[in-house]
């Protein structure tokens, strides 16, 4: 029996999918005997498997200051990652700054890195705009990963103007909430509610536009009879949580859905007694998934041309949410696609206003794998890569 080695080559895509299994048919003709043999191959590929996570050095990203973000970074495959770079790239058009591109040696299977980057965010940028990063692996081997991530850029309400005319608040009960310079969580203002006596209320409201699944979060300190006294937070009249008793700041945040919310704080006393300074404090206010359209005299900013972002999270498992803006109103498809270029989702087809958009795309019914989303509209065609990795 003979070997004959090195008889072909083979180049395999380095997007090729970890574990993904190539079937090799072989055909061997014998010209003496004029016979022919077939044969079938099966090969496993070993790619690296990236899994990315993230983390800031400070809660809040805030306008004229810097933040960084340090990112760990995983190898769950099966093969090595040498002789890579990392990016950091904002994918919005905000007055953002990124530190340089990192030089990674190796990353080996089942070890892991750290590495950093630093933003500064200008002065100039809108309270709750929506900025949205990419990290971009690139090995020399032609190996590529992307990870996105988002970060609302300053509070939606800080009360540091020192009155409440950053926003469009809304009062009722039977006292005012007022500013307060003594007691604050952060700066140097909270909003406090008014001297409500036995049986009064005060209440303080902002109406809010999500443009998609988002949530909100604020600090809130209390001072007040316990059980009987106390402060309320609601969502369109139906009362999400409530606190009483006499606590220092602390935090509280929950979902909110996409649509217009009104959210609402009331201080509410009993009608009799009293218990602490009979008042509650909340402060450093942030909303994210909201437009800026009627907060103080910000609007959204269109971009020039159409807009297709990197879907988030990624890699994903199974929902993820891509988002697009539209320069104006267009026929729109939305589409998703395997790597073999087969159709597996309509995400949006037909006229769709100006703005930004989001979408859900759930991919709980297919296998893992790097699928393509492409964005027709204004004439043009975008299509970026997302890893559904289960």
């Amino acid at each position: 029996m003979k070997f004959k080695e090195n008889c072909f080559s083979l180049e395999i895509n380095p997007d090729t999918p970890d574990g993904e299994v190539i079937r090799l048919n072989s055909l061997i003709s014998d010209n003496y005997s004029k016979r022919t043999y077939n044969s079938v191959i099966n090969m496993v590929v070993n790619s690296p498997v990236i899994q990315t996570s993230h983390s800031f050095n400070t809660e809040t990203a805030l306008q004229g200051q810097s933040q960084e973000v340090k990112f760990r970074l995983e190898n769950k495959g099966h093969a090595d990652l040498v002789n890579a770079t990392a990016e950091l790239k904002q994918i919005t058009s905000f007055d953002i700054t990124v530190s340089d591109t990192v030089q990674i040696t190796a990353i080996n299977v089942g070890e892991f890195t750290e590495i950093s980057f630093t933003c500064t965010f200008g002065a100039g940028i809108a309270n709750s705009s929506f900025a949205q990063f990419g990290l971009v692996l690139n090995s020399e081997n032609g190996f590529s990963s992307e990870y996105s991530y988002s970060v609302v850029v300053g509070m939606t309400e800080s009360f540091e103007t020192g009155d409440f005319s950053q926003n469009p608040w809304e009062f009722s009960g039977s006292k005012n909430w007022e500013t307060d310079a003594e007691n604050f969580y952060e700066g140097g203002f909270s909003a406090r509610s008014g001297n409500v006596l036995d049986s009064e209320s005060a209440t303080v409201s902002l109406e809010l536009d999500y443009v998609f699944d988002g949530s909100v979060s604020f600090y809130k300190k209390i001072s007040s009879e316990l059980i009987y006294d106390r402060l309320s937070f609601y969502i369109d009249g139906v009362m999400i949580k409530n606190w009483s008793g006499i606590s220092d700041w602390t935090k509280f945040s929950c979902s909110v859905s996409s649509g217009t919310h009104k959210l609402s704080w009331t201080f509410s006393r009993d009608s009799s007694l009293g218990g602490g300074l009979n008042c509650a404090w909340i402060d450093n206010i942030l909303a994210t998934g909201i437009s800026t359209t009627g907060i103080g005299e910000q609007e959204i900013l269109l971009p020039a041309e159409a807009v297709l972002y990197q879907n988030y999270p990624n890699p994903f498992n199974p929902v993820s949410h891509i988002r697009f803006d539209l320069t104006e109103t267009s026929d729109v498809k939305l589409m998703v696609y395997n790597v073999s270029g087969q159709k597996v989702a309509d995400l949006a087809n037909g006229i769709t206003n100006a703005g930004e958009h989001s979408v859900e795309f759930d991919g709980s019914k297919l296998n893992s794998g790097v699928y393509y989303y492409t964005l027709e509209a204004e004439g043009k065609s975008i299509t970026k890569k997302m890893i559904l990795m289960k």
